[in-house]
């Protein structure tokens, strides 16, 4: 028989023996489902519906209650007072007859024995609808207080009644729910105990049925991996005597058959060694053709063993001025030592290392260099490669970007006005300058943590300053005065204009602020403004009139010329053209 029939019958049994695992499995899926349909079909609606019709009857209590609430608090029989708590009423009787037919319905079809809590909660839910509607009535007609309250002590006595009647429905219900759901468990109980046993059983007969299939097939496995140890051994002449029709009949005449094409592959490796050949020439071109220069070193002695193009254009030699010497001599006489030394912790660690250097030309340049160096192995053999990457222009770039950031910061530093950058988001500082510094008092390690504007300004001019951000989100810039808090508590008068900038996205990124002090400007201001208020004193209480007019109109009077002019108060000669109160026979001589 072949190998595959006898796997073929092998999985055939056992996918009976699934199929019967299958069946017993279905029989305990429907088994439960039948037990859950009939708590699910029948239990529960019927609980829902009893709920329904509780809920109901509150409905129906509550609107009742609040409508001869609402009817004692007006005092008066309009029919307007209580519609809407009466309209509720009515609501809640419509929503108990469903509920209580839906009941009724379940009650016939699936639990005749439960008809007489059925007929209880019909009875004393009849009752308790007639006696809310007997007091809705009594109240429109304006019972007195002692009947209505009769009738609410009736109403509540039925309202307890019904409750009575619904709970013990419920709680029959509930009973009925735990009898079912333990019927559920049982069945869910069985069904995995029948489950297991077939499980068993089918573990078992895959198990003795595996155990025969296998002796069957590892003993002609076992002779063709002894063969195929000899063969590994150079014993070419192995042969396997295996007869059968199966598989492993036609895999040993192939066993047979690779020792005699052993000779042919011999070839084949030939062509592999070509092959190889042609990568090494191919690797050869990508070394001797690459933009960075490649350094070669011996381990053990330091020396270079191997440099391309790039190398030597780098050190502007020749290769044969490289290969050969000490890899130390690619760096200055003073720094040899110490990159001989690199050059060995780097191999004995194994570690792979980028690190920016100096190399040393032939006509004595330095240069700078970024070195990535790593142990590898070719043929065999551990070499130590160094790839060197020119970054004297990237480096001298550097360095003018440093002189440009000091420039910046010694023209910023210079400034008499502050200057201060914070992040929008965090209100934390990112830049400010000397002047800053020197005038808050804070050293920069304590303005690097203080947040703005909270701790810089006093909690009345915090207002301002929120609005001062606000605007500075919204527009791109704003401008505001605000009384800078320093260090040691006093406070300084600054006119800050701040403007916001944004990231590529359009986001807010940095907001940068350049206060100046304002304390000398306000008290001229101030200066003026009193010296004016004295100039306006004195020519208010003058006993001349004066009148001050600019452009041919009137500007000031005091009370003394509105006197002259018979105005009752200055204010109405303001604007009137000067001619107007000059006689017209004097005129010409004004104007001249």
């Amino acid at each position: 028989m072949k190998l595959i029939n006898k796997l073929t019958i092998g999985h055939l049994t056992i996918g009976l023996l699934v199929i019967v695992v299958a069946l017993v499995g279905i029989n305990a899926i429907n088994s439960i489902s039948l037990a859950f349909n009939e708590m699910s079909g029948e239990t529960i609606p019927t609980i829902k519906a009893l709920e329904d019709t509780k809920e109901a009857s509150l409905r129906i209590v509550v609107s009742t209650s609040e409508f001869v609430s609402i009817k004692a608090e007006s005092g008066r029989n309009e029919t307007a007072i209580g519609d809407v708590e009466k309209e509720q009423v009515i609501s809640g009787i419509k929503q108990y007859d469903e509920a209580i037919s839906r009941y009724e319905d379940l009650v016939n079809r699936f639990f005749p024995k439960e008809k007489v809590f059925l007929e209880n909660i019909k009875n004393s839910g009849k009752k308790l609808q007639n006696v809310s509607n007997e007091i809705i009535i009594l109240k429109e007609q304006g019972a007195s207080g002692s009947i209505i309250l009769e009738k609410q002590d009736e109403f509540e006595a039925a309202d307890q009644e019904f409750l009575k009647a619904i709970n013990d429905a419920i709680l029959n219900e509930d009973k009925e729910f735990a009898d079912r759901n333990q019927d559920v468990n049982h069945a869910i109980a069985g069904s995995v105990q029948n489950i297991l046993i077939a499980g068993f059983l089918t573990f078992i007969i895959a198990i003795a049925l595996g155990v025969n299939i296998s002796k069957s097939i590892s003993k002609p496995i076992l002779e063709l991996k002894n063969a195929s140890v000899d063969i590994g051994k150079g014993k070419l002449d192995t042969r396997v005597d295996i007869k059968s029709d199966d598989e492993l009949g036609i895999l040993a005449a192939c066993f047979n058959q690779m020792a005699q094409r052993l000779e042919h592959d011999i070839e084949g490796i030939n062509k592999v060694e070509t092959v190889v050949r042609d990568s090494e020439e191919k690797f050869r071109l990508v070394f001797e053709n690459a933009r960075d220069a490649i350094f070669w070193s011996d381990p053990e002695t330091g020396l270079i063993v191997r440099c391309n193009k790039a190398a030597e254009n780098l050190l502007e030699k020749d290769s044969r001025e490289i290969v050969g010497h000490h890899q130390s001599t690619l760096h200055s006489p003073e720094k040899a030592e110490y990159y001989g030394e690199q050059f060995k912790r780097h191999f004995k660690e194994k570690e792979s290392v980028d690190e920016d250097a100096e190399i040393i030309t032939k006509s004595g340049k330095i240069k700078q260099v970024q070195i990535s160096a790593s142990v590898t192995t070719v043929r065999g053999k551990q070499i130590m490669q160094g790839i060197f990457h020119d970054i004297t222009e990237r480096k001298l770039a550097e360095k003018a970007l440093i002189k440009e950031k000091e420039f910046t910061e010694i023209a910023l530093d210079s400034q008499l006005d502050t200057f201060f950058v914070f992040d929008p988001y965090t209100n934390k500082a990112i830049r400010w300058n000397k002047t800053f510094r020197d005038i808050t008092g804070y050293t920069d390690e304590e303005i690097a943590t203080l947040k703005a504007p909270n701790s810089y300004y006093s909690p009345e001019d915090m207002e301002k300053a929120a609005s001062y951000l606000e605007s500075i989100r919204h527009d791109g810039k704003a401008r505001v005065e605000l009384s800078l808090i320093c260090k040691d508590g006093h406070r300084i008068l600054t006119e800050y204009q701040a403007s916001l900038i944004r990231d590529e996205n359009g986001e807010p990124k940095y907001i940068i602020s350049v206060g100046r002090d304002i304390t000398q400007r306000k008290r001229a201001e101030g200066a003026l403004k009193e010296s004016e208020e004295r100039y306006r004193r004195i020519v208010d209480f003058s006993p001349y009139g004066i009148i001050i007019h600019r452009d041919g109109k009137i500007v000031l009077v005091n009370q003394a010329g509105a006197k002259i002019l018979g105005a009752a108060n200055p204010e109405e000669l303001i604007g009137i053209p000067v001619f107007e109160i000059i006689h017209p026979d004097y005129r010409d001589i004004v104007k001249e």
